[in-house]
């Protein structure tokens, strides 16, 4: 019997766990963008050496919300205080669940008095649209994030989005402009023409240097994207593809401590106010060992060696979700590594997680989320490997974060040798390296 709505949905699997851990919907993709222009480690390299322009228009559902009760729906939802919330300004929004954890995130524009658009994955959109239905006076409008798999149909948007970042992205986008342009402060918005469509944009900055995004009516899309490649000939600009673009925990171990305000009352604010940050799992950047690494993408053509799962460049990533579990000395879990993949610029294997502030660390994984087809059994490395710091980048070591005061890696103390089995059907090997960001 098919089931009409979500709760039927989890009546008849039983076990929720199991048909999280056994979901359909595979890895998420980044839609339409194809893959790379050139290749993603020369696109990546301009990000880091000149500029690049990011497609982003088709990867995010915008919610468009207007009307008298639309900031209220907003303070009620997240963490995030309004008090300050100017027009012509954005937030990263967070809204939590009664028991304080994270749902997603997204960035919420203020366009208007009354009127905000948010950009994000579909959980926050999903989120606003859910608590709208309790007596809210609000007019809310979806514009569905881009079809993983179009098959060849034709995927028109309300509006395209655009990001021109790197160090040259400032050069790039006054010669876009005809003219200088006005550095606005972080998350500040305002308006520039293009080839004479008028776009919208806000002061972003992806690769230590300001940059820009713009977004406009997507009818324009093909005029206002030739000339920004045009444009930034000159300055070494670079369309980059989806590889070069490319849980369940509270704010503190996502390192969105510092976005939760106590001055407005808000759905998961009690679950919030019992919890001490200072003893929260603290996010982290992971990296492979060089060694671990290099050993792991050579097992495919060694015909005598453990049958290993496929580590994909830029991006290994197989299912809606990664976990690798982050172990103590003791063997004890105390955080989780999340995607992986390889840095063309740093040339390392980093990835996000979180784990407890204090504790020596290994990782031992994956154990991964998704279809039963995308997993591939494999064997773990028996040689012993230990933790030692990478930062997340070696441009930004010592250059202050627009979300924290602190200008460089705390280092993570190094663990003890690795020669235990990993545990479960999903075993990888090699221990990594990691850095608080």
């Amino acid at each position: 019997m098919s089931a009409n709505n979500l709760q039927e949905v989890l009546d008849q699997a039983g076990n929720t766990v199991e048909l999280l851990y056994n979901s359909q919907l595979g890895a998420h993709i980044y839609p339409v963008v194809p893959s790379e222009f050139t290749n993603f480690r020369r696109e990546v390299r301009a990000w880091n050496e000149t500029a690049v322009l990011f497609d982003q228009s088709h990867r995010m559902v915008n919610l468009f919300s207007t009307g008298p009760d639309a900031l209220r729906l907003i303070s009620d939802t997240g963490i995030n205080s309004v008090a300050k919330f100017a027009v012509n300004s954005a937030k990263q929004f967070l809204p939590v669940t009664l028991e304080g954890g994270v749902i997603g995130d997204g960035i919420l524009f203020r366009e208007a008095e009354q009127e905000f658009t948010n950009a994000g994955r579909a959980f926050v959109a999903n989120r606003l649209v859910f608590q709208a239905e309790k007596e809210y006076d609000v007019e809310l409008r979806v514009d569905a994030r881009s079809l993983s798999r179009p098959y060849g149909k034709q995927v028109p948007r309300d509006l395209w989005r655009f990001q021109i970042q790197g160090p040259r992205a400032w050069e790039v986008i006054e010669n876009v402009n005809g003219g200088p342009v006005e550095q606005l402060r972080f998350f500040r918005m305002d308006h520039m023409n293009i080839v004479g469509e008028r776009a919208r944009t806000l002061r972003h900055g992806m690769a230590g240097a300001p940059g820009l995004e713009l977004w406009g009516p997507y009818k324009s899309y093909d005029k206002v994207r030739d000339a920004i490649l045009e444009a930034g000939v000159e300055f070494g600009l670079e369309p980059a593809g989806a590889r070069a673009y490319s849980c369940n925990a509270n704010p503190w171990e996502l390192g969105y401590g510092g976005f939760v305000k106590f001055d407005h009352d808000f759905i998961g604010r009690d679950a919030l106010e019992a919890i001490a940050p200072k003893t929260q799992r603290r996010k982290v950047t992971l990296a492979w060992n060089a060694e671990d690494l290099a050993w792991l993408l050579a097992s495919p053509v060694d015909p005598e060696g453990p049958g290993c799962q496929f580590f994909d460049l830029p991006d290994a990533n197989y299912y809606l979700s990664n976990y690798d579990s982050v172990l103590d000395a003791d063997d004890n879990v105390i955080g989780l590594s999340l995607f992986t993949g390889y840095s063309a610029k740093e040339r390392k294997g980093p990835g996000p997680g979180h784990r407890r502030p204090g504790c020596p660390a290994r990782c031992r994984g994956p154990c991964p989320v998704g279809r039963a087809e995308q997993r591939q059994p494999q064997d773990n490395r028996p040689a012993p490997r230990a933790v030692s710091p990478c930062a997340r980048s070696s441009a930004r070591r010592s250059t202050r974060s627009w979300r924290t005061t602190t200008t460089s890696p705390a280092v993570v103390p190094a663990a003890a040798s690795d020669t235990a089995p990993a545990r479960g059907p999903f075993k990888t090997d090699g221990c990594k390296e990691a850095s608080y960001v």
